[in-house]
């Protein structure tokens, strides 16, 4: 059948018909033969789970929380107080300071001039 066989109007009264039929009397006696075949397959035996398989995500978990706070306190028993930080900070600084005006050919004479223009 090629495409100048088919016509539109032709298929307009199969449109409200359903194309799908039910023998009659099959829904009579369905519940009760759908039960004896459900009873006439073997039961399966559910698989034999260990601890592990039934327990391995609150494991992985409690490991992740464990390391996290382990972690976390190893981290801070670490950390130097905030003073020491600070004085090593500060002479670190004076001496990049010194070593930046080195470089530079900065001397006071050169700082007290560009600081009389403000």
């Amino acid at each position: 059948m090629n495409m100048s066989e088919i016509n539109l109007n032709d298929m307009k009264p199969r449109a409200g018909r359903n194309p799908f039929t039910v023998p009659d009397g099959y829904f009579d006696h369905f519940a009760d033969e759908f039960v004896a075949k459900l009873s006439e397959q073997p039961q399966v035996a559910r698989p034999h789970t260990t601890w592990w398989h039934r327990y391995r995500y609150w494991v992985a978990t409690a490991a992740c929380v464990c390391g996290l706070v382990g972690g976390t306190v190893a981290f801070l028993h670490r950390a130097e107080p905030a003073a020491q930080v600070v004085v090593t900070h500060a002479s670190t600084t004076a001496d990049t300071f010194d070593q930046m005006t080195d470089y530079a050919m900065y001397d006071k004479g050169d700082m007290y001039a560009s600081l009389y223009d403000y």
